[in-house]
């Protein structure tokens, strides 16, 4: 999906954001493809859907936060450089995150990681 910013410098992040978004939508009908009825029995890939979840959510109120400081600045996005630099890195990180955790859906080590738990 498209994720709507007035910002110009923040056209990258939400690109990146919705297509984070796609991919955790994409992610989420795999899950439920593989798992049916049973996915509550699965908790360590409903966390990681969890913490995928909560990388979106804060992604956007960061995203949208910035965006506003930016429009609020009017032209004097100097004042608030520092501001957007760290939006910036949290932006980053928090898809790092989202990325990481949908990557290990499928490819993990539950099976060992359950054995050993016994």
């Amino acid at each position: 999906p498209k994720v709507p910013v007035r910002s110009p410098q923040l056209t990258e992040q939400a690109q990146q954001l919705g297509a984070s978004v796609r991919h955790f939508g994409l992610s989420v009908i795999k899950v439920l493809g593989k798992y049916r009825e049973m996915v509550m029995e699965e908790q360590l890939v409903l966390d990681r859907l969890a913490t995928a979840a909560m990388a979106i959510y804060t992604g956007t109120a960061v995203l949208s936060r910035l965006d506003a400081a930016i429009q609020k600045a009017g032209g004097k996005e100097d004042a608030i450089a520092d501001e957007v630099a760290t939006g910036k890195l949290y932006l980053r990180l928090a898809m790092k995150q989202l990325d990481g955790a949908l990557d290990t859906l499928f490819d993990n080590s539950d099976a060992a990681l359950l054995d050993v738990a016994k």
